[in-house]
């Protein structure tokens, strides 16, 4: 039933603003000069990587759905912002499912 709604939603976002970016900037969490690095790959669903973004960061599902979007549009994306430590723990979040990312500084 996620699933279904999850590319409901996608698909609805996808239909009313396809030329836009998804996913400023601002919307990461601001941190102390450290941010996490989400590569796109061909492997994962759109829905899985939702998931796992909401699980690593704790952000709603609106936002895990812009990231998400982002990162399949330009091929990355920021998906956090914070101290080194906590970008770290995002970063073995995200790779619980072999998601590409890395902690990179601001």
């Amino acid at each position: 039933m996620t699933q279904r709604i999850v590319a409901i939603t996608v698909q609805i976002i996808s239909e009313v603003a396809p030329q836009q970016t998804v996913l400023d900037v601002s919307l990461a969490k601001r941190g102390e000069g450290w941010r996490v690095i989400l590569y796109n790959d061909e492997v994962h669903g759109i829905d899985e990587v939702i998931v796992q973004l909401q699980k690593a960061t704790g952000c709603d599902v609106d936002t895990a759905i812009r990231i998400t979007l982002e990162v399949d549009a330009n091929g990355r994306g920021v998906c956090h912002r914070g101290e080194r430590d906590d970008c770290g723990r995002v970063v073995r979040v995200l790779r619980e499912i072999r998601l590409q990312c890395e902690v990179d500084e601001d």
